[in-house]
Protein backbone atom coordinates (compact mmCIF):
# COMPACT_ATOMS: atom_id res chain seq x y z
CA UNK A 1 0.00 0.00 0.00
CA UNK A 2 3.05 2.35 0.58
CA UNK A 3 3.38 2.95 -2.73
CA UNK A 4 -0.06 3.40 -3.46
CA UNK A 5 -0.38 5.87 -0.60
CA UNK A 6 2.96 7.99 -1.45
CA UNK A 7 1.25 8.18 -5.42
CA UNK A 8 -1.69 9.35 -4.11
CA UNK A 9 0.22 12.35 -1.22
CA UNK A 10 2.14 13.03 -4.52
CA UNK A 11 -1.02 13.44 -6.57
CA UNK A 12 -2.80 15.66 -4.16
CA UNK A 13 0.12 17.75 -3.48
CA UNK A 14 -0.03 18.38 -7.04
CA UNK A 15 -3.26 19.24 -7.20
CA UNK A 16 -2.41 21.50 -4.23
CA UNK A 17 0.39 23.29 -6.09
CA UNK A 18 -1.45 23.56 -9.35
CA UNK A 19 -4.05 25.71 -7.20
CA UNK A 20 -1.89 27.82 -5.71
CA UNK A 21 0.07 28.70 -9.74
CA UNK A 22 -2.41 31.92 -11.02
CA UNK A 23 -2.32 33.43 -14.68
CA UNK A 24 -2.56 36.86 -14.50
CA UNK A 25 -2.64 39.32 -17.90
CA UNK A 26 -0.08 42.65 -17.88
CA UNK A 27 -1.11 44.33 -20.88
CA UNK A 28 0.82 47.32 -21.76
CA UNK A 29 1.23 50.42 -23.97
CA UNK A 30 3.91 52.92 -24.53
CA UNK A 31 4.31 55.90 -26.90
CA UNK A 32 1.29 56.72 -27.98
CA UNK A 33 1.95 60.25 -29.14
CA UNK A 34 -1.52 61.42 -28.95
CA UNK A 35 -1.98 58.71 -32.44
CA UNK A 36 -6.53 58.95 -31.96
CA UNK A 37 -8.47 60.19 -35.44
CA UNK A 38 -6.46 60.41 -38.89
CA UNK A 39 -2.89 59.49 -38.86
CA UNK A 40 -0.70 62.87 -38.88
CA UNK A 41 2.75 61.46 -39.60
CA UNK A 42 4.32 58.42 -41.26
CA UNK A 43 3.61 54.99 -39.47
CA UNK A 44 1.18 56.20 -36.93
CA UNK A 45 -2.06 53.97 -35.91
CA UNK A 46 -4.83 54.98 -34.64
CA UNK A 47 -5.82 54.61 -30.96
CA UNK A 48 -9.71 53.97 -32.06
CA UNK A 49 -8.58 50.85 -33.10
CA UNK A 50 -6.40 49.97 -30.68
CA UNK A 51 -9.03 50.75 -27.25
CA UNK A 52 -11.21 47.45 -28.65
CA UNK A 53 -8.07 45.07 -29.11
CA UNK A 54 -7.25 46.18 -25.34
CA UNK A 55 -11.09 45.62 -24.07
CA UNK A 56 -11.38 42.50 -25.96
CA UNK A 57 -8.17 41.45 -24.44
CA UNK A 58 -9.13 42.60 -20.64
CA UNK A 59 -12.44 41.22 -20.68
CA UNK A 60 -11.35 37.67 -22.32
CA UNK A 61 -9.09 37.06 -19.60
CA UNK A 62 -11.17 38.44 -16.64
CA UNK A 63 -10.59 42.18 -15.36
CA UNK A 64 -9.92 40.69 -12.00
CA UNK A 65 -7.08 39.07 -13.78
CA UNK A 66 -5.68 41.68 -16.22
CA UNK A 67 -3.04 44.88 -15.14
CA UNK A 68 -3.09 48.11 -17.54
CA UNK A 69 0.25 49.69 -17.91
CA UNK A 70 1.35 52.55 -19.56
CA UNK A 71 5.36 53.52 -20.18
CA UNK A 72 4.67 57.16 -21.87
CA UNK A 73 5.00 59.52 -24.24
CA UNK A 74 1.69 60.24 -24.35
CA UNK A 75 0.57 63.22 -24.85
CA UNK A 76 2.49 64.87 -27.60
CA UNK A 77 2.68 64.18 -31.15
CA UNK A 78 0.27 64.52 -32.95
CA UNK A 79 -2.64 67.56 -34.42
CA UNK A 80 -5.49 66.44 -31.75
CA UNK A 81 -2.57 66.61 -29.07
CA UNK A 82 -1.66 69.79 -30.45
CA UNK A 83 -4.92 71.21 -30.20
CA UNK A 84 -5.58 69.83 -26.71
CA UNK A 85 -2.97 71.37 -25.93
CA UNK A 86 -1.96 67.27 -24.68
CA UNK A 87 -4.88 66.55 -22.87
CA UNK A 88 -6.31 63.81 -25.55
CA UNK A 89 -3.58 61.29 -24.01
CA UNK A 90 -4.64 61.53 -20.78
CA UNK A 91 -8.53 61.30 -21.62
CA UNK A 92 -7.17 58.45 -23.75
CA UNK A 93 -5.65 56.49 -21.01
CA UNK A 94 -8.66 57.39 -18.63
CA UNK A 95 -10.83 55.79 -21.53
CA UNK A 96 -8.98 52.47 -22.34
CA UNK A 97 -9.19 52.67 -18.05
CA UNK A 98 -4.95 52.49 -17.13
CA UNK A 99 -4.00 50.97 -14.15
CA UNK A 100 -0.79 52.90 -13.97
CA UNK A 101 1.10 55.64 -16.34
CA UNK A 102 5.05 56.59 -16.15
CA UNK A 103 4.85 59.67 -17.73
CA UNK A 104 8.06 59.94 -21.05
CA UNK A 105 9.71 62.86 -21.95
CA UNK A 106 7.41 64.17 -24.29
CA UNK A 107 4.80 64.35 -21.54
CA UNK A 108 6.80 67.34 -20.60
CA UNK A 109 6.54 69.63 -23.59
CA UNK A 110 3.62 71.42 -22.94
CA UNK A 111 5.58 72.45 -19.65
CA UNK A 112 5.43 71.07 -16.08
CA UNK A 113 2.83 73.01 -14.80
CA UNK A 114 0.62 71.59 -17.45
CA UNK A 115 1.96 67.65 -16.35
CA UNK A 116 1.38 68.43 -12.55
CA UNK A 117 -2.24 69.95 -13.87
CA UNK A 118 -2.83 67.07 -15.63
CA UNK A 119 -2.01 64.43 -12.68
CA UNK A 120 -3.81 66.15 -10.26
CA UNK A 121 -7.00 67.30 -11.56
CA UNK A 122 -7.58 63.82 -13.13
CA UNK A 123 -6.51 61.74 -10.60
CA UNK A 124 -4.45 59.49 -13.11
CA UNK A 125 -2.26 56.68 -11.34
CA UNK A 126 1.22 58.14 -11.65
CA UNK A 127 4.50 55.69 -11.11
CA UNK A 128 7.36 57.05 -11.68
CA UNK A 129 9.91 57.27 -8.25
CA UNK A 130 13.08 59.39 -10.10
CA UNK A 131 10.84 62.56 -10.93
CA UNK A 132 9.93 65.69 -9.02
CA UNK A 133 8.17 68.27 -10.56
CA UNK A 134 8.68 72.10 -9.43
CA UNK A 135 6.84 74.69 -11.10
CA UNK A 136 6.22 77.83 -9.55
CA UNK A 137 5.53 77.21 -6.19
CA UNK A 138 4.25 73.95 -6.65
CA UNK A 139 5.32 70.46 -6.51
CA UNK A 140 4.71 67.24 -6.84
CA UNK A 141 6.57 63.91 -6.20
CA UNK A 142 5.16 60.77 -7.79
CA UNK A 143 5.24 57.60 -5.99
CA UNK A 144 7.65 55.04 -7.28
CA UNK A 145 5.50 51.75 -7.00
CA UNK A 146 2.57 49.61 -5.96
CA UNK A 147 1.60 46.44 -5.31
CA UNK A 148 -1.66 45.20 -6.91
CA UNK A 149 -3.81 42.02 -6.20
CA UNK A 150 -4.79 40.57 -9.40
CA UNK A 151 -6.53 36.81 -9.73
CA UNK A 152 -4.84 36.54 -6.15
CA UNK A 153 -1.26 37.40 -6.76
CA UNK A 154 0.57 40.04 -5.43
CA UNK A 155 2.22 42.39 -8.29
CA UNK A 156 4.75 44.75 -7.46
CA UNK A 157 5.04 47.47 -10.11
CA UNK A 158 7.67 50.11 -9.95
CA UNK A 159 7.64 53.38 -12.51
CA UNK A 160 10.47 55.39 -13.63
CA UNK A 161 10.96 57.77 -16.62
CA UNK A 162 14.13 58.34 -18.56
CA UNK A 163 16.67 59.56 -16.35
CA UNK A 164 18.39 60.98 -19.54
CA UNK A 165 15.51 63.71 -19.40
CA UNK A 166 18.14 66.72 -18.41
CA UNK A 167 20.12 66.25 -21.16
CA UNK A 168 16.91 66.33 -23.44
CA UNK A 169 14.97 69.66 -21.87
CA UNK A 170 16.09 73.49 -21.46
CA UNK A 171 15.60 76.60 -20.15
CA UNK A 172 12.38 76.17 -17.49
CA UNK A 173 11.60 72.96 -18.02
CA UNK A 174 14.96 71.76 -17.17
CA UNK A 175 14.76 74.58 -13.79
CA UNK A 176 11.34 73.14 -12.89
CA UNK A 177 12.15 69.43 -12.90
CA UNK A 178 14.35 67.14 -10.50
CA UNK A 179 15.77 63.65 -12.47
CA UNK A 180 17.05 61.21 -10.74
CA UNK A 181 17.98 57.92 -12.12
CA UNK A 182 16.05 54.15 -12.01
CA UNK A 183 18.81 52.46 -10.55
CA UNK A 184 18.75 54.92 -7.06
CA UNK A 185 14.63 54.40 -6.84
CA UNK A 186 15.59 50.81 -7.16
CA UNK A 187 17.94 50.47 -4.79
CA UNK A 188 15.86 52.68 -2.61
CA UNK A 189 12.04 50.96 -2.52
CA UNK A 190 13.33 47.04 -3.57
CA UNK A 191 13.95 46.04 0.06
CA UNK A 192 10.44 47.55 0.90
CA UNK A 193 8.62 45.94 -2.45
CA UNK A 194 10.62 42.32 -1.33
CA UNK A 195 9.46 42.59 2.21
CA UNK A 196 5.78 42.31 1.08
CA UNK A 197 6.57 39.07 -1.05
CA UNK A 198 5.61 40.02 -4.26
CA UNK A 199 4.84 37.27 -6.86
CA UNK A 200 5.57 38.73 -10.00
CA UNK A 201 7.97 42.00 -9.75
CA UNK A 202 7.44 44.71 -12.44
CA UNK A 203 9.51 47.71 -13.79
CA UNK A 204 7.66 50.25 -16.11
CA UNK A 205 9.77 52.58 -17.54
CA UNK A 206 10.36 55.25 -20.14
CA UNK A 207 13.22 54.02 -21.42
CA UNK A 208 14.21 51.31 -24.31
CA UNK A 209 16.38 48.03 -24.35
CA UNK A 210 19.11 48.32 -26.80
CA UNK A 211 21.72 46.00 -28.54
CA UNK A 212 24.21 48.78 -28.06
CA UNK A 213 23.95 52.53 -25.95
CA UNK A 214 27.42 54.44 -26.49
CA UNK A 215 25.61 57.58 -24.93
CA UNK A 216 24.23 55.61 -22.08
CA UNK A 217 20.66 56.57 -22.57
CA UNK A 218 19.22 54.09 -21.21
CA UNK A 219 19.65 52.28 -18.02
CA UNK A 220 17.63 49.01 -18.87
CA UNK A 221 20.67 46.80 -20.01
CA UNK A 222 21.81 47.37 -16.61
CA UNK A 223 19.17 47.11 -14.95
CA UNK A 224 18.16 44.15 -16.17
CA UNK A 225 21.96 42.40 -14.93
CA UNK A 226 21.91 44.45 -11.60
CA UNK A 227 18.77 43.44 -10.24
CA UNK A 228 17.57 39.81 -10.73
CA UNK A 229 14.64 40.49 -8.42
CA UNK A 230 12.79 42.11 -11.07
CA UNK A 231 11.06 39.61 -13.56
CA UNK A 232 9.75 41.48 -16.33
CA UNK A 233 10.61 44.82 -17.77
CA UNK A 234 8.17 47.32 -19.52
CA UNK A 235 10.37 49.16 -22.20
CA UNK A 236 9.43 52.24 -24.13
CA UNK A 237 11.01 55.65 -25.95
CA UNK A 238 13.01 53.74 -28.41
CA UNK A 239 9.43 53.06 -30.67
CA UNK A 240 10.81 49.54 -31.17
CA UNK A 241 8.65 46.63 -31.52
CA UNK A 242 10.00 43.63 -29.00
CA UNK A 243 7.36 40.94 -28.54
CA UNK A 244 9.96 39.23 -25.77
CA UNK A 245 12.80 38.73 -24.83
CA UNK A 246 15.51 37.90 -21.70
CA UNK A 247 17.40 40.24 -21.40
CA UNK A 248 19.51 39.43 -18.20
CA UNK A 249 19.36 36.36 -15.54
CA UNK A 250 15.94 36.67 -14.79
CA UNK A 251 14.39 39.73 -16.49
CA UNK A 252 11.94 39.37 -19.51
CA UNK A 253 11.72 42.37 -21.25
CA UNK A 254 8.66 43.74 -23.78
CA UNK A 255 7.89 46.54 -25.73
CA UNK A 256 4.89 47.16 -27.33
CA UNK A 257 6.17 49.66 -30.46
CA UNK A 258 4.70 52.78 -31.18
CA UNK A 259 1.91 55.06 -32.06
CA UNK A 260 -0.85 52.96 -31.51
CA UNK A 261 0.04 50.26 -33.15
CA UNK A 262 0.24 47.20 -30.93
CA UNK A 263 -0.28 46.21 -27.22
CA UNK A 264 1.90 44.03 -25.73
CA UNK A 265 0.36 41.11 -23.94
CA UNK A 266 2.52 39.48 -20.74
CA UNK A 267 1.31 36.06 -19.42
CA UNK A 268 2.21 35.55 -16.51
CA UNK A 269 1.73 32.29 -14.44
CA UNK A 270 2.85 32.62 -11.10
CA UNK A 271 3.09 30.20 -8.04
CA UNK A 272 1.66 32.64 -5.16
CA UNK A 273 2.82 29.70 -2.34
CA UNK A 274 6.67 29.96 -3.25
CA UNK A 275 5.93 33.91 -4.31
CA UNK A 276 7.86 32.83 -7.60
CA UNK A 277 7.11 33.46 -11.51
CA UNK A 278 6.52 29.63 -12.95
CA UNK A 279 6.47 30.98 -17.00
CA UNK A 280 6.39 34.24 -18.58
CA UNK A 281 4.57 34.24 -22.00
CA UNK A 282 4.70 37.63 -24.43
CA UNK A 283 3.08 38.98 -27.93
CA UNK A 284 2.72 41.91 -29.34
CA UNK A 285 -1.34 42.00 -30.57
CA UNK A 286 -2.15 44.75 -33.19
CA UNK A 287 -4.88 47.48 -33.16
CA UNK A 288 -8.42 46.02 -35.03
CA UNK A 289 -9.24 46.66 -38.59
CA UNK A 290 -11.62 49.60 -37.28
CA UNK A 291 -12.82 51.46 -34.46
CA UNK A 292 -15.57 49.34 -32.75
CA UNK A 293 -15.53 50.78 -29.14
CA UNK A 294 -17.53 54.67 -28.33
CA UNK A 295 -14.29 56.96 -27.44
CA UNK A 296 -16.77 59.02 -25.49
CA UNK A 297 -17.84 62.81 -25.53
CA UNK A 298 -14.64 64.04 -24.07
CA UNK A 299 -12.39 62.59 -27.26
CA UNK A 300 -15.04 62.32 -29.71
CA UNK A 301 -15.25 66.66 -29.33
CA UNK A 302 -11.58 66.88 -29.00
CA UNK A 303 -11.68 65.04 -32.35
CA UNK A 304 -14.15 67.43 -34.13
CA UNK A 305 -11.53 70.35 -32.95
CA UNK A 306 -8.47 68.51 -34.14
CA UNK A 307 -10.32 68.33 -37.69
CA UNK A 308 -11.74 71.43 -38.51
CA UNK A 309 -8.37 73.18 -37.34
CA UNK A 310 -6.85 70.96 -39.69
CA UNK A 311 -7.91 71.83 -42.75
CA UNK A 312 -7.21 75.92 -41.87
CA UNK A 313 -5.12 77.09 -44.71
CA UNK A 314 -1.93 79.30 -43.62
CA UNK A 315 -1.13 80.22 -47.02
CA UNK A 316 -0.27 79.47 -50.66
CA UNK A 317 2.67 78.08 -52.40
CA UNK A 318 4.19 78.84 -55.45
CA UNK A 319 6.16 75.74 -55.92
CA UNK A 320 6.70 72.76 -53.35
CA UNK A 321 9.60 73.17 -50.52
CA UNK A 322 10.94 69.52 -50.48
CA UNK A 323 12.32 67.91 -47.18
CA UNK A 324 15.17 66.16 -49.15
CA UNK A 325 18.68 67.49 -49.13
CA UNK A 326 21.21 68.30 -46.25
CA UNK A 327 21.08 71.17 -44.01
CA UNK A 328 23.06 74.33 -44.47
CA UNK A 329 23.82 72.42 -48.09
CA UNK A 330 21.21 71.33 -50.23
CA UNK A 331 18.10 71.57 -47.89
CA UNK A 332 14.97 73.58 -49.28
CA UNK A 333 12.71 73.02 -46.13
CA UNK A 334 15.66 73.64 -43.38
CA UNK A 335 15.94 76.91 -45.14
CA UNK A 336 12.90 77.96 -44.58
CA UNK A 337 12.68 76.89 -41.19
CA UNK A 338 16.23 78.99 -40.50
CA UNK A 339 14.38 81.94 -42.29
CA UNK A 340 11.58 81.88 -39.96
CA UNK A 341 13.61 81.56 -36.86
CA UNK A 342 15.43 84.10 -37.77
CA UNK A 343 12.86 86.80 -38.41
CA UNK A 344 11.03 85.59 -35.27
CA UNK A 345 13.78 85.85 -33.03
CA UNK A 346 15.96 88.64 -34.79
CA UNK A 347 19.08 86.30 -35.31
CA UNK A 348 21.75 86.49 -37.57
CA UNK A 349 22.70 82.71 -37.71
CA UNK A 350 20.12 79.89 -37.35
CA UNK A 351 20.80 76.24 -36.47
CA UNK A 352 18.30 74.42 -37.63
CA UNK A 353 17.67 71.03 -39.22
CA UNK A 354 14.64 69.32 -40.67
CA UNK A 355 12.22 67.71 -37.47
CA UNK A 356 10.91 64.91 -39.73
CA UNK A 357 10.42 63.55 -43.43
CA UNK A 358 7.97 65.53 -44.83
CA UNK A 359 8.04 69.02 -46.73
CA UNK A 360 5.18 71.66 -47.96
CA UNK A 361 2.99 71.09 -50.93
CA UNK A 362 2.63 73.77 -53.80
CA UNK A 363 -0.90 75.50 -53.86
CA UNK A 364 -2.62 75.71 -50.18
CA UNK A 365 -0.69 74.49 -46.99
CA UNK A 366 -3.03 74.06 -43.70
CA UNK A 367 -2.20 73.18 -40.33
CA UNK A 368 -2.11 69.78 -41.39
CA UNK A 369 0.98 70.21 -43.40
CA UNK A 370 2.78 73.01 -40.96
CA UNK A 371 2.41 70.27 -37.98
CA UNK A 372 4.06 67.75 -40.16
CA UNK A 373 6.78 69.56 -40.34
CA UNK A 374 6.83 70.92 -37.30
CA UNK A 375 5.79 67.97 -35.15
CA UNK A 376 7.09 68.84 -31.78
CA UNK A 377 6.71 71.94 -29.47
CA UNK A 378 9.78 73.43 -29.24
CA UNK A 379 10.40 76.97 -29.06
CA UNK A 380 13.51 79.45 -30.06
CA UNK A 381 16.87 79.63 -27.64
CA UNK A 382 18.77 82.50 -28.69
CA UNK A 383 22.35 83.29 -27.97
CA UNK A 384 25.45 85.31 -28.61
CA UNK A 385 28.67 83.56 -29.90
CA UNK A 386 31.86 84.24 -30.61
CA UNK A 387 32.95 82.98 -34.37
CA UNK A 388 35.67 80.62 -32.39
CA UNK A 389 32.61 79.64 -30.14
CA UNK A 390 30.22 79.21 -33.20
CA UNK A 391 32.80 77.23 -35.61
CA UNK A 392 33.11 74.61 -32.78
CA UNK A 393 29.73 74.06 -32.64
CA UNK A 394 29.47 74.12 -35.67
CA UNK A 395 32.26 71.35 -36.24
CA UNK A 396 30.54 69.35 -33.53
CA UNK A 397 26.97 69.18 -35.72
CA UNK A 398 28.60 68.20 -38.30
CA UNK A 399 29.85 65.08 -36.82
CA UNK A 400 26.36 64.24 -36.24
CA UNK A 401 25.41 65.06 -39.90
CA UNK A 402 23.96 61.80 -40.34
CA UNK A 403 21.59 61.92 -37.35
CA UNK A 404 17.77 63.76 -37.34
CA UNK A 405 18.91 65.97 -34.73
CA UNK A 406 21.78 67.63 -36.96
CA UNK A 407 21.11 71.40 -37.79
CA UNK A 408 23.40 72.52 -40.65
CA UNK A 409 24.04 76.20 -40.62
CA UNK A 410 22.81 79.28 -41.61
CA UNK A 411 23.36 82.81 -42.14
CA UNK A 412 26.99 82.76 -42.45
CA UNK A 413 29.07 80.56 -44.99
CA UNK A 414 31.71 78.08 -43.40
CA UNK A 415 34.31 76.30 -44.88
CA UNK A 416 35.50 72.72 -43.39
CA UNK A 417 39.19 72.42 -42.52
CA UNK A 418 40.30 68.93 -43.46
CA UNK A 419 41.83 67.22 -40.76
CA UNK A 420 45.31 64.94 -39.96
CA UNK A 421 46.63 62.71 -38.11
CA UNK A 422 47.22 65.09 -35.35
CA UNK A 423 44.51 67.42 -35.42
CA UNK A 424 40.29 66.45 -36.34
CA UNK A 425 38.78 68.33 -39.23
CA UNK A 426 36.73 71.48 -37.82
CA UNK A 427 35.35 74.77 -39.78
CA UNK A 428 36.21 78.09 -40.30
CA UNK A 429 34.05 80.63 -40.86
CA UNK A 430 33.73 83.33 -43.31
CA UNK A 431 33.10 83.53 -47.92
CA UNK A 432 35.29 82.05 -49.49
CA UNK A 433 35.94 85.81 -51.25
CA UNK A 434 36.07 87.92 -48.31
CA UNK A 435 37.95 88.56 -45.13
CA UNK A 436 37.41 85.89 -42.30
CA UNK A 437 35.33 87.58 -39.50
CA UNK A 438 37.29 88.90 -36.13
CA UNK A 439 37.25 85.79 -33.71
CA UNK A 440 36.23 87.74 -30.52
CA UNK A 441 32.58 88.97 -33.23
CA UNK A 442 29.66 88.14 -31.19
CA UNK A 443 26.56 86.36 -33.70
CA UNK A 444 23.39 86.42 -32.87
CA UNK A 445 22.12 82.69 -33.04
CA UNK A 446 18.87 81.14 -32.92
CA UNK A 447 18.30 77.26 -32.57
CA UNK A 448 15.58 75.40 -31.18
CA UNK A 449 15.19 74.34 -27.62
CA UNK A 450 16.20 70.72 -27.99
CA UNK A 451 19.07 71.26 -29.63
CA UNK A 452 20.38 73.83 -27.06
CA UNK A 453 19.73 71.42 -24.36
CA UNK A 454 22.19 69.08 -25.98
CA UNK A 455 19.96 66.77 -28.00
CA UNK A 456 20.19 64.13 -25.73
CA UNK A 457 23.80 64.51 -24.71
CA UNK A 458 24.62 64.78 -28.73
CA UNK A 459 26.24 68.27 -28.32
CA UNK A 460 28.52 68.40 -24.83
CA UNK A 461 30.39 71.28 -26.86
CA UNK A 462 27.18 73.48 -27.29
CA UNK A 463 25.97 72.60 -23.71
CA UNK A 464 29.26 73.60 -22.17
CA UNK A 465 29.73 77.22 -24.48
CA UNK A 466 26.15 77.79 -23.91
CA UNK A 467 26.61 78.01 -19.90
CA UNK A 468 29.15 80.91 -20.33
CA UNK A 469 27.75 83.89 -19.01
CA UNK A 470 28.98 86.18 -22.07
CA UNK A 471 26.83 83.92 -24.59
CA UNK A 472 24.04 85.31 -22.47
CA UNK A 473 21.78 82.32 -23.60
CA UNK A 474 18.47 83.27 -22.95
CA UNK A 475 14.82 80.84 -24.24
CA UNK A 476 12.49 83.28 -25.76
CA UNK A 477 9.20 81.45 -25.34
CA UNK A 478 8.68 81.57 -29.02
CA UNK A 479 7.12 78.50 -30.53
CA UNK A 480 9.01 77.43 -33.41
CA UNK A 481 5.50 76.15 -35.24
CA UNK A 482 4.19 79.83 -34.85
CA UNK A 483 7.47 81.43 -36.28
CA UNK A 484 7.02 79.14 -39.08
CA UNK A 485 3.22 79.54 -39.46
CA UNK A 486 3.92 83.78 -39.20
CA UNK A 487 6.60 83.32 -41.95
CA UNK A 488 4.87 81.70 -44.59
CA UNK A 489 1.41 84.19 -43.93
CA UNK A 490 3.83 86.81 -44.44
CA UNK A 491 6.12 85.49 -47.67
CA UNK A 492 4.34 82.91 -49.12
CA UNK A 493 5.03 84.11 -52.55
CA UNK A 494 8.87 84.19 -52.11
CA UNK A 495 10.85 81.24 -53.48
CA UNK A 496 12.66 79.17 -51.35
CA UNK A 497 15.90 77.67 -52.60
CA UNK A 498 18.80 76.07 -50.58
CA UNK A 499 21.99 78.12 -50.52
CA UNK A 500 25.03 76.23 -49.77
CA UNK A 501 26.45 77.66 -46.47
CA UNK A 502 28.74 75.07 -45.52
CA UNK A 503 31.99 74.33 -48.46
CA UNK A 504 34.14 71.69 -48.67
CA UNK A 505 33.73 68.09 -47.59
CA UNK A 506 31.63 66.64 -45.50
CA UNK A 507 32.87 63.49 -45.37
CA UNK A 508 35.81 65.03 -43.54
CA UNK A 509 33.56 64.03 -40.42
CA UNK A 510 33.29 60.63 -41.29
CA UNK A 511 34.17 58.56 -38.10
CA UNK A 512 36.79 55.58 -39.04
Amino acid sequence: MRPIVLAAWLLLGGLFARADVVEVLVLQTADLHGAVGTPTLPDEGDWLRLLPTIHRLREAHGPDRTLLIDCGDTCQGSAAARTSAGAVGIAMLQRQQVDVWVPGNHDLDFGPAQLLRWCRESGMPVLCGNLVLRPGRQCLAFPAWRCFERGGARIAVIGATASYLRHWTGGTTARQIEVTTAAAVLDRVLPDILATEPDLVVLATHQGWLESDPRQINEVNDLAQRYPEIDLILGAHTHRAIPGLRIGPTAWYVQPGALATHVAAVRARLDTAAHRVVELSSELVPADAAPSLDPGPEIRAMLAKTAAEAGEVVCHLPAAIPCGGTPGVSCALSELLCRALAEAADAEVVLHGTLGRSGLPAGPVTERDLFAIVPYENNVTLAELTTAELEVVVAEQLASRTSYVYSGLWGVEAAIVEGDAERPPGVRLGAADAPAPPPGKRWRVAMNSHTAGGAGGRFPLLVDILKRPRVRCRHTGIETRGAVRRYLQRHAGEPVEPRRWIRGRLAAFDRP
